[in-house]
């Protein structure tokens, strides 16, 4: 990703294993931490040199250290966007909604990382309209 992918607190992103095509709203938290990032090159994540990732490998190693280091080691860089999805479905997004930030095409899929929290969440909402019922 390249810091001319953000435009107007949004980020155009192509996800690599669908080739969707997205564009996703800056986290504020997120948008806070680039507003501090300096830029060291047309990419927004750079090696310690400085430079682009050699290739995707390279980076995949690197965001495994970083995990590790904020002391969340058990997760990887291949669950990260299953992750998201959960916790987009948990904060009461809709399967549309989550995937139109993890660029799922394939809703079964989705459906797929997400079943657990999806049964929390109708659990919940039949409990309420049981209850509004009497």
């Amino acid at each position: 990703m390249k810091w001319a992918d953000i435009r107007d607190d949004e980020i155009f992103v192509v996800q690599e294993k669908t080739n969707t095509k997205v564009w996703i709203p800056l986290h504020r938290d997120l948008k806070a931490h680039l507003d501090a990032t300096p830029h060291v090159s047309d990419f927004i994540l750079n090696s310690t040199l400085g430079r682009p990732f050699s290739s995707s490998q390279s980076l995949y190693e690197k965001i495994k250290t970083m995990l590790r280091r904020i002391g969340e080691g058990g997760y990887v860089p291949h669950g990260l966007r299953a992750t998201a999805a959960v916790r987009l479905i948990e904060a009461g997004c809709s399967e549309d909604q989550a995937a139109a930030i993890t660029g799922h095409r394939d809703l079964n899929v989705l459906r797929g990382y997400v079943r657990e929290a999806n049964q929390a969440k109708l659990a919940r909402q039949a409990i309420r309209k049981q209850e509004a019922a009497g």
